[in-house]
């Protein structure tokens, strides 16, 4: 039972992609009237992590196999428990809450122990849900049997979850986006509060939060085209790509025809996704799904192997863009896309519907929220129709 004034929520986080998950929940959860804390914990390994990703995304798939091993997953669990502590207990001590919602499996072993002693002491237990930050292929440290309410992307998730662990309660909810993505401010209007032209094909290459590399080769060929065009990239926090095409930031700075910007990590990303009539990257969840809502389609040429392989998958299924990982096939398609810009309004309808989806994904929480056990029998593809 909630306490009798508003509803508290405290998230556990980190701070890669989970952290806008984490902070998009907390912000719509505030424009309900819940009241919410989110804590978050870097973890020193994510150093090894962030060079794989960058360099070497393949390596990732023998990480992502190898955690399904329950000794594997024994020996996160003994790890994070001691890790996370700190950052745990001083959430617990600043806020005590009705609910926790996990973003992140570091917090999950310290979560289920604290349910555990409340039970032993006869203490209210706090709800647990667990938000599954997988849309399609998921880490085994993502679903939590124990939670109260594990809460995935669409029906299809859902099913390679419950056969994963029939016990788990699991619920398609939909993907939670930040609200700066749902902006309606034309693309136009918005191109000339950044300084671009408002009526010259964009493009926008993200290289992710961590900053992978691969996509960004893709950029000096077509500039080589000579047509009109803008590029701007988006390097996160890869510093060392954003200079490495500073020389040719540089000779294309008085371009008449063509444009050419690098941007280091901002807050403000959701201007140039809405921006840009083409999102070009790594096939990261919060990417695809944020392209969708601002209108956007998305053109995946790489991914992280294995936790990152069905979200190819979505980005085909619900025809929200193109996938190709080969550069020099990548390299020809963009030059089609450029000569013929017009074929990217194919994807509007399905990019609409995959916005409206996610925009109810905070009614279906709280639905869980107020109804824990109950089942919302709801498809994507039903919810898409």
């Amino acid at each position: 039972m909630f306490s009798t004034s508003a509803p508290r929520a405290l998230l556990f986080t980190t701070i890669q992609g989970h952290a806008s998950i984490a902070d998009s929940i907390s912000r719509k959860l505030t424009e309900r009237g819940w009241h919410t804390l989110t804590a978050a914990f870097e973890d020193p390994g994510l150093a090894v992590y962030r060079w794989i990703y960058r360099y070497a995304p393949k390596l990732c798939r023998i990480y992502y196999n190898a955690i399904f091993l329950p000794q594997i997953r024994s020996l996160i669990a003994f790890y994070t428990k001691k890790s996370h502590r700190k950052v745990f207990q001083k959430a617990l001590a600043d806020f005590p809450t009705d609910v926790i919602i996990g973003t992140s499996y570091g917090f999950d072993s310290s979560v289920l122990e604290l349910r555990r002693t409340l039970r032993k002491e006869g203490k209210p237990v706090p709800k647990f849900i667990n938000i599954v930050v997988d849309p399609r292929t998921f880490f085994a440290t993502n679903l939590v049997e124990e939670a109260d309410v594990n809460c995935v992307f669409d029906e299809e998730i859902a099913r390679r979850c419950r056969k994963f662990r029939p016990k788990a309660v699991v619920e398609p909810i939909g993907w939670f986006v930040r609200p700066e993505f749902n902006s309606r401010i034309s693309k136009a209007a918005i191109r000339k509060e950044l300084g671009l032209d408002p009526d010259r094909l964009t493009l926008l290459f993200v290289a992710g939060s961590e900053g992978e590399t691969k996509s960004a080769q893709l950029i000096p060929p077509l500039l080589a085209l000579g047509v009109p065009i803008q590029i701007i990239l988006a390097c996160g926090s890869n510093q060392k790509l954003r200079d490495s095409f500073q020389p040719i930031v540089e000779r294309y700075a008085h371009h008449s025809d063509q444009t050419f910007i690098t941007l280091p990590f901002t807050k403000e990303l959701y201007k140039y996704v809405r921006a840009a009539d083409l999102l070009v990257g790594k096939a990261g969840p919060n990417s695809i799904f944020e392209a969708a809502a601002c209108g956007t389609p998305f053109f995946a040429t790489t991914h992280i192997a294995g936790q990152e392989d069905g979200n190819l998958e979505i980005i085909q299924e619900f025809k929200l863009g193109y996938v190709e990982e080969d550069l020099s096939k990548a390299a020809k398609l963009l030059e089609q896309i450029v000569a013929m810009p017009e074929q990217l309004e194919q994807f509007n309808d399905s990019l609409k519907a995959m916005a409206a989806y996610n925009d109810r994904a905070i009614d279906r929480l709280l639905e869980v929220l107020s109804h824990s056990r109950n089942t919302l029998t709801r498809s994507l593809s039903s919810n898409l129709n």
